[in-house]
């Protein structure tokens, strides 16, 4: 049974998908989740590039960190 979660800046959790199947990789559990849909439907209002906070550039692409198991993908609509 596999847990994967995504927490904020502030450690809080936005987002929670329990009972995928152990024995898949977890890019695979990734892009069977709901967040994965989301994202490639566009449908996850993803904020647009903006420069770091307290800089004025140059805009910086907002991202999901994620261990070695997970697939580095861009977002069709906003390049991340």
């Amino acid at each position: 049974m596999v847990l994967m979660a995504m927490a904020d800046t502030n450690y809080r959790f936005v987002y929670v998908d329990i009972g995928s199947y152990g024995k898949d990789c977890d890019s695979t559990n990734f892009k069977r989740s709901t967040l994965w849909t989301s994202i490639q439907t566009n449908m996850l209002e993803l904020p647009s590039e903006r420069p770091l906070s307290g800089t004025e550039g140059p805009n910086v692409p907002y991202f999901f960190l994620g261990d070695g198991g997970f697939a580095l993908n861009k977002n069709k609509q906003n390049q991340w």
